[in-house]
């Protein structure tokens, strides 16, 4: 796109400051001039002559009066044609439709005018508003989700909210609201949460039957660190995909909730799909371990991707993002646990998995005492690690 006569007035203008503010400019030579000229300015203004019929989202938290809402949409799209701009405002959880007024003759906006705005539309800017406030005016919220079904939400000024109690409100399998906490076989009931875990300090527990409803979790950490097997992308999408509709649930999963037939999601209502589009929570979820080590993950509520951001194990020990090479990553490293009961539950986890993948692993401290393990290469395909007393 060639550049506008406004494009280029900011230019000129821009090298008129430069040379006002520097007026020993000329004594540095031209590349000087030259790298002022080509520096990018930031090109706040769609200029676009193309775009007709569109539906726009903007965001204006400084905007209050009616004024402040048709002049942010006027200044922000001056020449797009027969289009609406929803401009909303999160620190006041507000939202107004404007249609833009586009003169053919002079080819710019003239002015604008409110138009309605669906109500389902205003309560999801009022519901995401009110979210936004009481998490420190940010879209970034922190969920806790917990193996017996709970899921928190952890709000940036440090609050713990609930968001779904054990067992309500989920029925993956089918089964009625809160079955999940009966039946089955027991799996680490009493797991510890791990050294430096950022999961709150209320406990959590794994559902008796968790492994009916998630069989392939990774069975402690050093399987998801290691990818050998067990994947806690389901268990994510679970937790956060079935929330209740409406209110928090309604920010988290990106659309607008429509109590008319239903609870389909609205997006076809006039502007709401491009403001669900703009307000996207960026959303990170907490996983507990089964050994007491804990995984972070970015959720993205448009796609339901889980892209694992981080893995510790029960005694704070930053693991590989999935599929690690165990070789390379054992060799030569110490691993120290406490002689707590959190520290044993840790060694008890990693001698598992050694065993499970055909690592041997020695115990010279004995049973129950805890100590360090130090692993080292038996070949360029093989490890081997001892327990070493304290």
């Amino acid at each position: 796109m060639q550049p506008t006569h406004s494009t280029l007035s900011r230019r000129l203008s821009h090298l008129v400051l430069v040379a006002a503010l520097l007026p020993g400019a000329l004594a540095l030579g031209a590349a000087t001039v030259r790298a002022a000229a080509e520096a990018p300015l930031p090109d706040l203004i769609d200029d676009s002559v193309t775009a007709t019929g569109q539906d726009y989202a903007i965001m204006c938290n400084t905007c209050t009066s009616m004024n402040d809402f048709i002049n942010k949409a006027l200044t922000t799209y001056p020449r797009v044609r027969e289009s609406h701009a929803f401009v909303y405002n999160l620190s006041r959880g507000e939202v107004r439709g404007i249609a833009l007024e586009w003169d053919p003759e002079t080819q710019r906006q003239i002015g604008g005018y409110e138009i309605a705005t669906h109500a389902h539309l205003r309560t999801y800017v009022q519901q995401a508003g009110e979210l936004y406030r009481r998490n420190n005016n940010s879209l970034g919220f922190k969920l806790i989700a917990r193996g017996d079904g709970s899921v928190y939400w952890k709000t940036n000024a440090g609050a713990t909210v609930e968001l779904r109690l054990a067992g309500v409100g989920r029925t993956p399998t089918g089964r009625p609201p809160g079955s999940e906490a009966h039946g089955g076989s027991s799996v680490n009931a009493d797991t510890m949460p791990g050294v430096n875990s950022p999961i709150d300090t209320r406990g959590y527990v794994f559902s008796n039957n968790f492994n009916d409803i998630h069989p392939n979790f990774p069975a402690t950490s050093y399987d998801l660190g290691f990818g050998l097997p067990g994947s806690i992308n389901n268990f994510v999408r679970d937790q956060v995909g079935t929330l209740p509709n409406g209110g928090v649930a309604g920010i988290f999963n990106g659309t607008v909730q429509s109590s008319i037939g239903g609870t389909a999601p609205m997006n076809l209502v006039q502007g709401g799909q491009q403001i669900t589009k703009q307000i996207q929570s960026q959303v990170t979820v907490i996983v507990p371990m089964k050994d007491g080590g804990f995984a972070i993950v970015r959720y993205d509520p448009v796609t339901a991707e889980v892209v694992l951001k981080e893995v510790q194990d029960s005694q704070g020990l930053q693991l590989p993002l999935g599929n690690g090479n165990p070789i390379a990553y054992f060799t030569n490293r110490q691993f120290n646990f406490s002689n707590t009961p959190r520290g044993q539950q840790g060694l008890n986890a990693l001698q598992d998995w050694a065993d499970r993948n055909g690592i041997p692993i020695t115990d010279m401290s004995g049973p129950g005492s805890g100590g360090s393990v130090r692993c080292s290469s038996r070949g360029p395909n093989e490890i081997e690690c001892t327990i070493m007393p304290r």
